[in-house]
């Protein structure tokens, strides 16, 4: 499931996206970063979430524009909430100083899990003259 997104420069450009933080992306704790490779079902998930461990959550930002369309939720563990939130920052100052206005983003499963082990954001500009820039959001 790819998610593409050309209204992300708009957002910014409209003044709908805050300000980008300047501090260093939270770290994961390791004590926290757990294997959800087990967790093959919507069952199993929502049991986790009862439990906190597992939230419900956008893949694809609701800021720029991601909306609560079954392929674009998904189950995210609740340590990783605070990075999640770092890279769309990051995501936000490079549409603002690079003028990049197209995001793609593609959560990644290497086994049958529903949790995703990550999610690459890809950013660039709807002509592609302005280069490409990749983020990664490492899960578990």
């Amino acid at each position: 499931m790819q998610h593409d997104r050309t209204v992300f420069g708009a957002a910014v450009a409209a003044g709908l996206i805050a300000a980008p933080m300047s501090e260093a992306m939270p770290p994961v704790p390791e004590e926290d970063a757990l294997d959800f490779s087990g967790v093959n079902s919507m069952a199993e998930a929502e049991e986790l979430v009862e439990q906190s461990a597992l939230v419900k959550a956008l893949f694809f930002p609701a800021r720029y524009g991601g909306t609560d369309h079954p392929e674009n939720m998904g189950y995210l563990p609740v340590h990783v909430l605070g990075a999640k939130e770092y890279i769309e920052d990051q995501l936000e100052e490079l549409a603002t100083k690079r003028g990049l206005d197209k995001l793609v983003m593609q959560p990644t499963h290497d086994c049958e899990s529903i949790v995703p082990n990550s999610i690459v954001y890809m950013c660039s500009s709807q002509d592609g003259t302005k280069g490409e820039m990749a983020m990664i959001l490492e899960i578990w």
